[in-house]
């Protein structure tokens, strides 16, 4: 397991109320921020997301790909875009430095701007 993985499994990155001013979502997967920070990056910043490196970030944490698209993990997904949206500019510049090609999270999610 490549180590910027291990260590997003254990620490993931800014919970999101450090980044943004109010109540953070409940962080129930680390899978569901990457998926909800990399969702907005694409919808608000232009930025792609690459679905193999995606997909392999998924894998190594262990989270069903099913999660995203009702119940429970879409809440949370939709909670964090809705942060994420109280300041999307600094939301893009976070989704870039965490997910981007030089990532601190998970590297190649996002391509470059």
């Amino acid at each position: 397991m490549p180590l910027k993985i291990a260590l997003l499994a254990a620490t993931l990155v800014t919970p999101a109320a450090d980044v943004f001013e109010g109540p953070a979502p409940d962080l129930t997967s680390e899978g569901i921020r990457i998926v909800a920070l990399s969702r907005f990056a694409a919808e608000r910043c232009g930025q792609r997301i690459n679905p193999r490196i995606l997909d392999a970030t998924l894998a190594r944490l262990n989270v069903d790909m099913g999660f995203g698209g009702s119940g429970a993990g879409r809440a949370t997904a939709d909670s964090f875009t809705t942060v994420y949206g109280g300041n999307p500019r600094r939301a893009c510049d976070v989704a870039y430095n965490q997910l981007g090609p030089q990532g601190s999270v998970a590297p190649g999610v996002l391509g470059n701007r």
